[in-house]
């Protein structure tokens, strides 16, 4: 394949990572089936989705940027690294929002958090097939900031057994 060849299907591939961490900013969910694979693998499964973890992935990260943007509506996604290599891309993201609505069962507390995290991600045919996780660490952040990082919660979230 041609350097410039390459270069452009990087270019194209780091741009389907984009177009998520746009949907989280934008809280649209549409672009969802179209950029992931039905049949992905999600290494790390994303965590905090006790009432919807049977879902089918796309589903589930569908619901998670709808819980998302309904418990901080402000909420800013912003790329601080995106690297691509062949099938793979990593993103390095950082994110501000203010806990105004409701999450988890719990009411809105008013506060900003900030937090970041990153994704890996593989992609065969113009979709993600593979996608890994910072494991929950970005969520146990954002409960702690909450004043939530109880056992209950972690129980909840299924970061304890």
């Amino acid at each position: 394949m041609a350097h410039s060849e390459q270069s452009g299907d990087l270019e194209r591939n780091k741009n389907l990572v984009r177009q998520i961490l746009n949907a989280f900013n934008s809280g649209d969910t549409s672009v969802i089936p179209q950029v992931l694979s039905e049949r992905i693998i999600d290494v790390l499964p994303m965590h905090g989705m006790t009432d919807q973890g049977q879902l089918p992935t796309l589903r589930r990260v569908q619901q998670e940027i709808i819980n998302d943007h309904t418990a901080f509506p402000d909420t800013v996604f912003k790329e601080e690294d995106i690297m691509a290599e062949d099938d793979r891309v990593i993103l390095r993201w950082s994110m501000t929002g203010t806990n105004t609505g409701p999450l988890f069962g719990r009411e809105p507390t008013g506060r900003k958090v900030t937090t970041f995290g990153y994704e890996m991600v593989r992609i065969q045919d113009g979709k993600i097939v593979e996608h890994k996780d910072d494991g929950g660490a970005t969520l146990v952040d954002v409960l702690r900031q909450l004043g939530w990082l109880d056992e209950e919660m972690l129980k909840l979230v299924r970061l304890l057994p």
